[in-house]
């Protein structure tokens, strides 16, 4: 009887891996500050300081402090180890990837020396800045009382064994379960079907693995103005791209060794691609030779064709046979499913301040709001399905609130060709505090160092990212959260050319 009472809870609460969730539009909407190693040297705090090629995604005024062309290209290497605790067991994970973060041109066009026009210069830039890495690789271990093999169970309630393979999403989830011989049918209330998990509820050992892969990169095209050295203006049409990997592996052992069922396995694969538009609006001011202010807004990103592919299987291992179960071992896939939508992403605004000292260096702070909630999935024509995501979209607005992202960097010139750089950015999470307990912040500390000719530059940059969440390795009414703790290390080099 508890068991029965625990799998009508979870049917009702479990949640669906393969289907789109609010959780989306937190992932393809909290971007990082990527671009050149200039830019990452002071933490991305670059809004009112200008003429470099990651502010064609952030300020595109900026771009109007370009005197001359260039031309610049940036590779990087990130290093990324995460450590999770979940019941009291510690486990460590890393992963390492080579990354082209930012490369782009910037043509100048000046107004001619006899010109009594104040506009003394426009613009034009064309670039790639990386927004998101998603590369993380982590595992969970631990000792547990319960089963996903109960969620498994529950998402077939209802459904008879030959409905079984077209009730909702049980093709993925219960469906091959059932053929691996991890559930089995037993009889249910009011005519429906219930199903029972061959798993031990008691003592169990879990391992629980998650690879993700992709990135979230956008190309920008740029024009700027420069009015009379004091007020610079610009504007960006952003084609945003992305894909999304996740392969979750999760294991269990039964530690009672009179079981028939000795261990299970249940993976699960999806990807996720998309492509959006923005545009982007920013100016620049100064009202005196030390100071520079700025301002910039961020349109919603229209995410116009999002694509979902996903497929799941069960494997697992009995110690012995029987009549109806002749084998040792099973394995069962589910079908291929695949899904198409339209997602949009909350608008921004930033603004920024930049303090010159003297000749010697700068001191500049960005600051940015962005209302997560104002997030949204949408259906798409194509899709052949009406479905509205009204759930989901409700869940946007009670999961996700308002955040304010602050990025502090200086600048200080050794000499007149060496340059050394420092800052830190602060991301608050944007997720609503009353409902995730884990809401510490994305903190990112960086330097750098910069070397600048006539006609070349090389610039150099390390960062370290630290953030803290909360995971649970699936309905969290029978498992507790594990504790996840990222470090990614970024190694950011520059290399340009002015001309």
């Amino acid at each position: 009887m508890r068991n029965l009472f625990i799998y009508i809870i979870s049917m009702l609460v479990s949640t669906v891996v393969v289907a789109q969730t609010e959780t989306d539009v937190m992932r393809y909407s909290s971007t990082h500050f990527g671009g050149s190693a200039r830019y990452n040297g002071v933490a991305g705090a670059f809004g009112a300081v200008g003429a470099d090629i990651s502010v064609l995604g952030t300020n595109p005024a900026g771009m109007a402090r370009y005197r001359e062309s260039e031309l610049s290209f940036t590779p990087s290497i990130t290093l990324s180890n995460v450590n999770t605790l979940h019941n009291g067991v510690n486990t460590f994970d890393s992963r390492e990837n080579l990354n082209i973060n930012s490369i782009g041109i910037v043509g100048v066009s000046k107004a001619h020396s006899n010109s009594t026009s104040k506009w003394r210069a426009a613009q034009f830039g064309f670039g790639y800045n990386k927004l998101m890495n998603f590369n993380s690789d982590y595992k969970i271990s631990g000792l547990d009382s319960n089963s996903f093999s109960q969620v498994l169970a529950a998402q077939g309630y209802g459904a008879t064994e030959d409905d079984l393979f077209n009730y909702n999403v049980s093709p993925f989830m219960a469906a091959p379960a059932y053929m691996a011989w991890l559930i089995d049918p037993m009889n249910g209330f009011g005519g429906k079907e219930a199903f029972t998990t061959q798993m031990y509820v008691d003592s169990i050992q879990k391992e629980h693995s998650v690879r993700q892969s992709g990135s979230l990169g956008e190309w920008s095209f740029a024009v700027s103005g420069n009015y009379n050295e004091k007020l610079y203006i610009g504007g960006s049409v952003n084609f945003q791209r992305f894909s999304y990997t996740e392969e979750k592996t999760h294991t269990e052992y039964s530690l009672v060794d009179t079981t028939a069922l000795t261990d299970f396995t249940y993976n699960e694969f999806l990807n996720t691609e998309g492509r959006g538009i923005n545009l982007k609006v920013g100016a620049i001011y100064l009202p005196t030779k030390w100071l520079r202010l700025g301002l910039s807004y961020h349109s919603p990103t229209a995410f116009y064709k999002m694509t979902d592919k996903w497929n799941t299987s069960v494997e697992t291992n009995f110690r012995n046979t029987t009549l109806d179960r002749p084998n040792n071992g099973y394995f069962a896939e589910s079908p291929r499913g695949s899904f198409l939508y339209k997602m949009r992403t909350p608008s921004r605004i930033m603004g920024s301040v930049a303090f010159v000292i003297k000749k010697k260096g700068l001191i500049s702070v960005d600051y940015e709001m962005v209302n997560y909630s104002n997030g949204s999935l949408r259906s798409h024509s194509g899709a052949g399905s009406g479905y509205q995501f009204e759930f989901e979209n409700e869940k946007v607005i009670q999961n996700f609130v308002a955040s304010s992202n602050i990025r502090l960097g200086a600048e200080y010139r050794i000499t007149n060709l060496w340059m050394l750089r420092g800052g830190v950015a602060y991301y608050q999470n944007g997720y609503n505090p009353e409902v995730v307990s884990q809401t510490t912040p994305r903190m990112t500390y960086a330097g750098g160092i910069g070397y600048r000719a006539r006609d070349f530059y090389f610039d150099f940059a390390y960062t370290l990212t630290k953030s803290t969440e909360d995971y649970y390795m699936y309905d969290p009414i029978l498992v507790s959260n594990a504790l996840i703790q990222k470090r990614m290390v970024n190694l950011i080099a520059t290399i340009g050319f002015k001309f």
